[in-house]
């Protein structure tokens, strides 16, 4: 979990003198962060198992080793400095403003990042190449293909597993928070699975429903359920649809 400036590994050992420690943040080392919000853990064990986060605070991406005790930081794409932007590339080239939520793909070893100050969706490869994927620097509610598409603050992101995921047929579903809206990228393109640009908290049918700054989601493909966390509403939501 992350407070303030730090990321936190609860341990699973049998030691539970320190069952919670820090593993990267400002601990006299040059891992200082800045407001970390999301995390994704890549699951396959082995000796080179880490950690992604995106650091909203200073507009970038870091990777902490986590198989390794001294938990080495790496900056993969961002500027060192911590400069805001909207520029795509590799490593340091690359700019971010607010990137907030993310998800793995271990398939395609890419990030999938939130860039909420730009209102786009970056993705990111595990050496640090980064692409706009989907939207514009300019906000709005439009579906459409990739680049073709719009949001407004986009803050939550995740991916809707199904045998079928590959780089060619990759499923997302995003919280466009600043939209009110729950949005679904699938067969290279984008739609609005439920909501609208109105806030408001209201259960129903999907093109009905009505939601209040969603910050966070996941989903199911097996239930075939996508699940919000409705921040503004203060509730939490349920998705159903069977043709998804």
């Amino acid at each position: 979990r992350t407070i303030h400036n730090y990321i936190f590994q609860s341990s699973s050992s049998s030691d539970v003198s320190a069952p919670v420690s820090t593993i990267a943040g400002d601990r006299g080392r040059q891992d200082v962060m800045f407001s970390p919000t999301g995390v994704a853990v890549v699951s396959k064990r082995g000796t080179n198992q880490y950690l992604f986060a995106a650091e909203r605070g200073s507009h970038r991406i870091f990777r902490v080793g986590i198989s390794d005790p001294n938990f080495p930081f790496s900056i993969i794409s961002g500027s060192i400095l911590g400069e805001p932007g909207t520029s795509d590339g590799s490593g340091d080239l690359a700019r971010f403003r607010f990137p907030t939520g993310l998800v793995l793909d271990e398939s395609s070893k890419t990030l999938y990042v939130c860039d909420t100050g730009s209102h786009r969706i970056r993705s990111v490869t595990f050496d640090g190449h980064t692409e706009t994927f989907l939207g514009s620097t300019s906000s709005g509610l439009v579906n459409g293909q990739a680049l073709e598409s719009r949001f407004r603050s986009p803050q939550a992101i995740a991916i809707w597993q199904t045998q079928e995921n590959s780089v060619d047929n990759l499923a997302l579903v995003i919280a466009d928070t600043g939209n009110n809206a729950i949005r679904l990228f699938r067969n290279q393109v984008v739609s609005t699975v439920s909501g609208q640009s109105t806030a408001g908290n209201r259960d129903g049918l999907l093109e009905q429903a009505l939601f209040y700054s969603p910050m966070g989601i996941a989903c199911s493909a097996s239930l075939r359920q996508i699940f919000v966390a409705d921040t503004g509403s203060k509730v939490l939501f349920s998705l159903f649809g069977s043709s998804w």
